[in-house]
């Protein structure tokens, strides 16, 4: 857009008319056109930008819905457009949360570019001459020199070195002469004598290889761990943890709820949220409300089949009275007496309070694997988040930070995980 904003399209953007297709055109030009920005007046810019923000990114402050980590990433490596960048730059002075992490990021990256990037891999072979001086005995002729320094000086020591090196090489030379003009010394006895005489062993060209197992490089952080599974070699390359699909879609699932919504004041369940859990009979917690006589608790299947359900109770926390299907989903409401009323938690626009009981087969494996890497905080942690136990995963990776505190892969990995099990639900 080159020329200036029409008084009716200044009139669209100062009332937040402006179709959704024309905005961000409009918004690029007020970023680089001072008079169309002093006609329509500096605030009104960033107040309809702010709502651009919201429309096409769904947040909603009264939803408490921050920016995800792929924007904040996209912000610091400059790859937003000029409107989306601006919109950003409106929420973070209005956002503490993501402003703090949005720092928290850039101090990182920086700090990150001061080290650099190791590739833990097999150590390359020895040079062809270290090779050729091996397979010479050269470390005997070392040895001699050592014992020869002691009594004369450097340079007679030097002289001697050299000449014992053009000697080594000589030998090579007369030894792969010798083998191509006597091929047949190999062959056995000669029938022609009256005792067998034993053939010299062959003189071969090739140089000996070292021996292909040779220890790779190992990081500290898979301190006696032999053979990690490769989960844990693409976490330790990439400073990343992978959390599976099916565990983000627990962490931020929206869909229908049961009940009404409880009005303006609400509690909400703590655990388990957005999470694969071990047990099958688990413990419910949630958020007390003030005023409250009782609380019932009720579990249900994705399909909103009741499960279980508990009886009128006092404290906020509760076991189920039966055991659940491991491999499966569940969905519990909490549903609240105050003032002859019922609240009920969570409630729309809040995401279901999911949970998923950890299959047996994974439950075996996991066994196995905490036999395995006893004490190893960086497989276990990765193999937990895996498998979608969030809670495990961030205390073995917390513990990986606290032993090496100034490792930068063990703070990345603690803010890899953090940061997905903070994501916000977007809107479907």
């Amino acid at each position: 857009m080159t020329e200036h904003l029409t008084e009716q399209m200044m009139e669209n953007y100062r009332t937040r008319r402006m179709p959704v297709t024309e905005l961000p055109a409009a918004s690029d030009h007020l970023a680089g056109c001072a008079e169309c920005r002093q006609r329509l007046g500096q605030s009104q810019a960033v107040d309809t930008l702010v709502n651009y923000f919201q429309t096409n990114f769904a947040v909603d402050a009264a939803e408490d819905v921050h920016l995800s980590y792929e924007q904040i990433t996209d912000y610091l490596d400059g790859k937003l457009a000029v409107a989306e960048r601006q919109a950003v730059d409106a929420h973070l002075q209005s956002c503490p949360q993501c402003l703090d992490e949005m720092q928290e990021l850039r101090a990182f990256d920086t700090q990150m570019a001061a080290y650099p990037e190791k590739v833990y891999a097999p150590s390359a072979p020895a040079p062809l001459s270290q090779r050729v001086l091996a397979w010479a005995g050269f470390e005997r002729f070392q040895n001699l020199t050592r014992a020869i320094a002691a009594i004369f000086s450097w340079r007679i020591v030097g002289a001697l070195a050299v000449i014992l090196l053009a000697v080594a090489v000589t030998l090579l030379w007369r030894a792969g002469r010798e083998r191509e003009e006597s091929p047949n010394i190999a062959q056995g006895p000669n029938p022609t004598m009256p005792s067998p005489v034993v053939s010299p062993a062959p003189v071969t060209d090739t140089v000996p290889s070292p021996p292909i197992d040779q220890p790779a490089e190992t990081s500290p952080l898979l301190a006696g761990v032999t053979s990690p599974p490769p989960a844990v070699e693409a976490a330790l390359n990439s400073g990343r943890v992978r959390i599976p699909a099916a565990v983000k879609d627990l962490i931020g699932e929206r869909g229908r709820l049961m009940g009404g919504s409880g009005g303006k004041e609400t509690f909400k369940p703590l655990a388990p949220v957005g999470m694969v859990i071990r047990e099958n009979q688990p413990t419910l917690s949630w958020m007390p409300l003030e005023g409250a006589t009782g609380y019932r608790v009720y579990v249900f299947t994705p399909e909103y089949d009741e499960v279980d359900r508990s009886d009128l109770i006092t404290d906020t926390k509760w076991t189920l009275g039966k055991s659940l299907d491991r491999g499966k989903t569940y969905i519990w409401q909490i549903k609240a007496d105050k003032d002859g009323q019922v609240v009920t938690a969570p409630t729309r626009p809040d995401p279901e309070a999911r949970f998923r009981v950890l299959e047996q087969t994974k439950l075996n494996e996991l066994a196995r694997a905490e036999k395995s890497y006893s004490g190893n905080h960086l497989a276990l942690g990765v193999l937990y988040a895996e498998a979608g136990l969030l809670a495990d995963a961030e205390r073995e990776l917390r513990a990986l930070q606290a032993a090496h505190p100034n490792d930068a892969t063990a703070r990345k990995l603690v803010l890899s995980l953090q940061t997905q099990r903070n994501a916000k639900p977007s809107a479907k």
